[in-house]
């Protein structure tokens, strides 16, 4: 006797059932737990020991001491995220464990929500096979487990959404707060995600009565008050908030917003984006093509206002991403979710048809019926196996078009592709060790044993004695140093914004620095050691070429190919900084003040 499925349709797997059972809550919430346990169990183990970039420092070091001025973070100021950072650091003692805890909770719990929300377009099983797969994304896997906002801010995220969604749709004032308490702790989390869903909340708010609204309205308001208050006092006032985020504005967005007429930066823009969809939704960019080239019209079962509700939720940071800045991969977290809900929505129409076929075609055809029935099933390993390959591969090819010879060759092409633009600068030669350390970030055991293993070799000299010189750049080694050395003396180098001179720009030491945009402006051309300080330790290529050639040096290689450059000084001794017309600066050690 064969087996009958809870359906009452015989030996067929559930991808081929004409119906799917609902789950009663208890079991829907059963199974929102399953998977935060399961992501949970995934996470844990592969968290990033170190400080993954120059953000993330700024994160950890505003955990200490709070200063907009000196990036400890850095502006808009992130007051929710360090906040809870600080309050973890009081059970864990370390800024990067507690801020990867956090991304792994909230990298847990967003497939979970994603699930819930997912459920309201398609039967609970591919609501289920979206979120398995959304947590399986390389993008989300990465942000999951290093000590950045996004996978916390993505988990806001769709609280928000979930709950507003669920508010037009049950028409729940109830829900309409929670999803309004949820966008309030988005904005303390990260600013620019609230503001882009603002227009979102506006149309969900709009369809309750006026008194709802203004409940909810005012209850947006005095939130958004309770953490931007504290975070303009800690600022200073109203004036010294505006002028640090302004100035960071000017120095990072403008460069690459359609404002400037920068097609550079636009390019840079666009390619993020780009690079964000393909690595996070990777396989399911098929799935959507196929479903869509097969004319099984995925979207066709959304409910009235769903359109409305995707676009309000896909368009204002899609338009900001692609025409003002995109810094990051992870600002593409705020989108990935929707491609998720778009590919499993495809799957579900997919297997509607393919059932259909499967019915009519067994019986003349039975190779081409076998093919209908287990192609959704394929379609689903695929993706998953995409993903997983994706998350293990994709840093360590990264790392690969890091190397020299491969910048070599991408410097080729697009020389080739833009020959009939002359005014946009595409040589790579000078920038390939920049390439190099800011590609480290992405391969978290790369990242892991470097900072290990020369923290070690630092620290085998004595810190009343050494003094380290490090870039002051975002790809440089001053800011991670400063947190991580804070009874070292680190001194930040580089060029400054005015001239693009060569010198000494910043210090650290006690686990803070005189770090900020004003400071960049100008690069000192003498830098007076301490009369105690023997010993100078160079971490970064961009300054240890820099050495003049009567500087006596010796070399300590790190296993990925680092070198430090040890460089012994005598009393009272001060660096000049040389930089004559056509010639690249040079650093000289001077005995003699």
């Amino acid at each position: 006797m064969r087996a009958i499925n809870h359906d009452g349709q015989a030996g067929r797997p559930w991808w081929m059932s004409l119906k799917h059972a609902a789950l009663s809550e208890n079991t829907q919430l059963i199974t929102a737990l399953a998977l935060f346990l399961g992501f949970l169990a995934l996470r844990l183990p592969i968290r990033a020991e170190f400080l993954v970039n120059w953000d993330a420092v700024n994160y950890a070091l505003g955990t200490n001491l709070f200063s907009l001025e000196h990036h400890q973070p850095h502006p808009p100021g992130y007051i929710g995220y360090i906040a809870l950072g600080w309050l973890f650091n009081h059970l864990t003692g370390d800024a990067n464990i507690s801020f990867t805890l956090l991304s792994v909770i909230s990298g847990a719990a967003a497939p979970t929500v994603l699930f819930l929300m997912a459920s309201y377009f398609m039967s609970w099983r591919y609501a289920l096979v979206t979120a398995v797969t959304f947590g399986l994304s390389p993008l989300v896997w990465y942000y999951s487990e290093v000590a950045l906002g996004y996978s916390l801010a993505m988990a806001m995220a769709l609280f928000f959404l979930w709950t507003g969604y669920k508010a037009r749709a049950k028409n729940s004032p109830r829900f309409l707060y929670a999803a309004t308490v949820f966008l309030i702790l988005l904005g303390s989390i990260r600013q620019s995600g609230a503001l882009f869903l603002i227009p979102l909340w506006l149309y969900l708010a709009w369809s309750f009565p006026w008194r709802y609204r203004f409940r909810a309205g005012s209850l947006l308001f005095f939130g958004n008050l309770a953490w931007l208050l504290p975070l303009i006092f800690l600022a200073g006032d109203p004036l010294a908030y505006i002028r640090a985020s302004a100035g960071l504005a000017g120095l990072a967005v403008a460069p690459t917003s359609l404002f400037s007429l920068n097609v550079f930066g636009l390019a840079c823009n666009l390619a993020f984006v780009a690079a964000g969809i393909l690595v996070g939704v990777n396989a399911g960019l098929l799935i959507i093509g196929l479903g869509h080239w097969s004319r099984t019209r995925p979207l066709a079962h959304l409910r009235p206002g769903d359109k409305t509700f995707f676009l309000l939720w896909l368009g204002p940071s899609l338009a900001t991403y692609v025409l003002v800045h995109t810094g990051q991969l992870g600002y593409i977290l705020l989108l990935l979710p929707i491609g998720y809900l778009w590919a499993g929505m495809a799957l579900s129409a997919m297997a509607r048809q393919l059932r259909v076929r499967h019915l009519l075609d067994r019986e003349k055809q039975p190779k081409i019926g076998a093919f209908h029935k287990y192609g959704i099933a394929g379609l689903i390993t695929v993706f998953c196996l995409a993903n997983v390959t994706g998350a293990l591969y994709a840093p360590k090819m990264a790392s690969a078009l890091a190397n020299p010879e491969k910048t070599e060759a991408i410097e080729e092409m697009a020389e080739k592709l833009l020959t009939a633009m002359p005014m946009v600068d595409v040589s790579l030669s000078k920038h390939r060790e920049r390439i190099r350390q800011w590609t480290r970030q992405f391969n978290v055991e790369k990242n892991d044993a470097h900072w290990n293993q020369l923290i070690d070799v630092i620290e085998a000299f004595p810190p009343g004695k050494t003094a380290v010189l490090a870039i002051s750049h975002t790809w440089g080694s001053f800011r991670h140093l400063t947190y991580y050395l804070p009874e070292y003396r680190i001194y930040g180098l580089g060029e400054d914004l005015k001239d693009e001179v060569f010198g000494h720009l910043f210090v650290a030491r006690d686990g803070t620095s005189d770090y900020s945009i004003d400071g960049m402006e100008k690069a000192k051309s003498v830098l007076d050691l301490p009369e105690d300080i023997r010993y100078l330790l160079i971490p970064d290529k961009e300054i240890y070429k820099h050495l003049s050639e009567g500087v006596n040096r010796s070399f300590t290689a790190l296993k990925n190919g680092t070198r430090v450059c040890v460089v012994t000084v005598r009393p009272n001794a001060l660096l000049r900084f040389e930089q004559k017309e056509e010639e690249k600066p040079r650093i000289v050690v001077d005995s003699q003040r």
